[in-house]
């Protein structure tokens, strides 16, 4: 055995490394807690690790992994819980009760990329010594011998690369309850390192797992846990040094991070509210589960789980800060993802995705983009409107070509009827046309002919034949040109003038268009304007969508006087601004910052999204208090991130502006 002397000796700055580039530039992965303890799934809801006194914490854990040990405590409420659920049923009873019968690691992995994460990083073995693989030692006590019966990693390793994620494992290397004989109770942090497994034989029980667990998985990331035995931290055989150095040899981006005692690290950690002191490090993650416990936890319900834009702004201010964010899913023991534990970022698409804001840029992580469509069943259902009740979705079209949508132009536009024009049919080449009632095959022909009559006319200013400000030739030269009958142009004519396409000036002709993109968008600003209030959440998830991605753009075109610009826009509102003049700064403001994007019809776009009417609808009924000067202070601090160049934060910093609006209209009209 190594002495304490020989420990000290080890010059751990020998593997110090420049930390992998898809690791920094990753910023959010999901951790999965998954083990015998899922299936009692029970722990006490008392707070977030770091916000609650010791013998509270350990007595009470809120950690349902921590089970086996929060039931040893005599006279504590796990004990008593477990009493009656279970009677005297030892811990390993779970473990074949535990089957694992609606495990999909495929669907699992499809939402998981969906939501944007880059890495996935299951237990392998936690403290209660239990490993999801065929480990060395392990005889019959893990999975693929009993319980599940499948190597869980292997399954979850192929399914997370699958989906174009990174894969890493965790492992428990400083508890294994299951070796140490006379287990006793953990009550305080001293006594996790005081009765940890310290000696040569359990070192290099670790040292065997976590060597084959690199060998047979090859994991991009060796997520340690508690500590690494004493025992094992030297630079020999069998020693912790020299299993990392394996690990870099077989991959070499790989990384470890910092819970192996005073070793080697290339990433420091956080847990909740725990050890916060590691963010100040060049690289560290913050992990946490949605709830207050990392494996799944029956007694958890809404008031213990974090809201959408608790954790998107979590997300926020952890990649803001440097870091990133290893957020905990805990699924049930059949294999199931809590609908609770997901629904928060569930409906992200892409979510923090890297995303290349111009030529010459690196790539950056985007916020999420919600969506409601599902993938091998994996996304959840469709959100619940205002008021509570699920909204039904139309079915999808089949897929095909489709003809462009046209308006029913006979029955809507009688000021300027064509010729042959009645109250009960048209002409069509000197005929009348009778009216079908719901389209029937006349219709539908005479349809067919002005869809063909508006594609021939829009080849023509696609040619170049027709330009902007352009007249169009008289109709009969015009008609005899395409081919096409007079009725049937001029129908395509009414069709591309609703649209604005074109401009028909009675008595001087049709010209076409400056087809600019506020010209193309003013007929798409009358509806969003007219939609009732119940609507506005689903418009909020478009400029959650787009609004966020023209702010990063703008990083790359602001220079200083816009800056100057956007901050004497800020100052000049004052302390003490009307309703009115609140719209007129927002549209102002999300305007200018959508034009330093440099595309125009993005611009117009989002400006429709949200327009001066729709705007002032909302700032009306805005009764949140502080909900003000929040929204404004938002507007400084997308100022400032701009002013910083850093694109990462601007569309960060957009989202969580956009979500906090979207919250308390959200609660207004429910």
């Amino acid at each position: 055995m190594n002495s304490r002397e020989d420990l000290l000796t080890v010059d751990w700055s020998r593997l110090a490394r420049p930390l992998p580039q898809w690791y920094a530039d990753a910023k959010f992965g999901i951790f999965v807690h998954w083990g015998a303890y899922s299936v009692p799934a029970w722990a006490e809801p008392t707070g977030e690790l770091g916000t609650v006194d010791e013998r509270t914490w350990f007595r009470h854990n809120a950690y349902a992994e921590w089970y086996w040990n929060t039931i040893r405590f005599d006279d504590g409420p796990a004990r008593e819980h477990h009493g009656h659920a279970w009677g005297d049923a030892p811990y390993d009873d779970f473990l074949d009760a535990w089957k694992a019968e609606e495990f999909d690691p495929g669907t699992w992995c499809d939402l998981f990329a969906r939501a944007g994460a880059r890495y996935v990083v299951p237990t392998t073995k936690h403290h209660d010594g239990i490993a999801l693989w065929d480990a060395p030692g392990t005889a019959a006590r893990n999975t693929v011998h009993r319980g599940p019966r499948r190597d869980l990693v292997g399954d979850l390793a192929s399914a997370a690369r699958a989906a174009g994620m990174r894969f890493g494992v965790y492992y428990s290397g400083g508890l294994d309850w299951s070796v140490t004989e006379h287990l006793p109770v953990i009550d305080t942090f001293a006594n996790v390192r005081a009765l940890r497994p310290n000696d040569a034989a359990y070192a290099a029980y670790a040292y065997l797992h976590v060597r084959d667990l690199v060998e047979k998985y090859r994991p991009d990331m060796l997520w340690n846990d508690i500590e690494w035995p004493d025992a094992g931290k030297h630079d020999g055989p069998l020693g912790l040094a020299e299993l990392f150095r394996h690990f870099y040899a077989t991959v070499p981006d790989g990384v470890v991070n910092d819970r192996w005692g005073d070793t080697h690290w290339d990433y420091r950690t956080s847990e909740y509210q725990h050890a916060l002191e590691a963010e100040a490090a060049p690289a560290w993650e913050n992990n946490r589960g949605i709830g207050l416990s990392f494996g799944y936890n029956q007694v958890e319900d809404s008031q213990h789980l974090l809201s959408g834009p608790q954790l998107t702004r979590h997300l926020v201010d952890v990649v803001s800060r440097g870091g990133n964010l290893l957020l905990n899913v805990g699924p049930t023991a059949a294999g199931q993802i809590p609908e609770g534990s997901a629904a928060p970022w569930r409906s992200w698409r892409g979510g923090w995705r890297r995303t290349r804001v111009s030529s010459t840029a690196p790539d950056r992580w985007t916020p999420p983009s919600p969506t409601h469509r599902t993938s091998r069943g994996c996304a959840g259902p469709a959100p619940a409107t205002a008021r509570g009740r699920r909204r039904r979705t139309r079915p999808r079209r089949p897929a095909g070509p489709r003809r462009p949508a046209r308006p029913r132009l006979g029955r809507t536009r009688r000021r300027h009827p064509g010729p042959g024009a009645g109250r009960r049919g048209r002409r069509r080449g000197g005929a009348a046309v009778p009216e079908r009632a719901g389209g029937g095959p006349v219709r539908r022909a005479l349809m067919a002919v002005t869809d063909e009559a508006i594609l021939k006319i829009k080849e023509m200013i696609r040619a170049g034949e027709l330009g902007p400000g352009d007249r169009l030739p008289p109709e009969k030269e015009l008609s005899e040109a395409l081919g096409l009958s007079r009725s049937s142009l001029r129908e395509a004519v009414k069709a591309l003038e609703i649209i604005r396409v074109l401009d028909v000036r009675r008595g001087d002709g049709t010209y076409v268009t400056s087809l600019t993109p506020d010209t193309l968008l003013d007929a798409m600003s009358f509806v969003v304007d007219i939609h009732q209030d119940s609507s506005l959440l689903e418009l909020f998830e478009v400029r959650r969508i787009l609004e966020p991605a023209a702010a990063a753009m703008a990083t790359t075109r602001v220079a200083e006087p816009d800056i100057e610009e956007l901050r004497a826009l800020l100052a000049a509102l004052g302390d003490s601004p009307t309703v009115d003049e609140l719209v007129a700064h927002d549209q102002v403001f999300h305007r200018r910052i959508a034009e330093l994007a440099g595309n125009a019809y993005l611009t117009s776009l989002l400006d429709t999204l949200s327009s001066s009417t729709l705007r002032a609808r909302i700032w009306r009924g805005l009764s949140e208090e502080g909900s003000t000067e929040r929204s404004l202070t938002e507007h400084r601090m997308i100022i400032d991130a701009l002013a910083r160049g850093d694109a990462t934060l601007v569309a960060a910093q957009a989202t969580v502006h956009i979500d906090g609006v979207a919250e308390w209209l959200r609660r207004a009209i429910s």
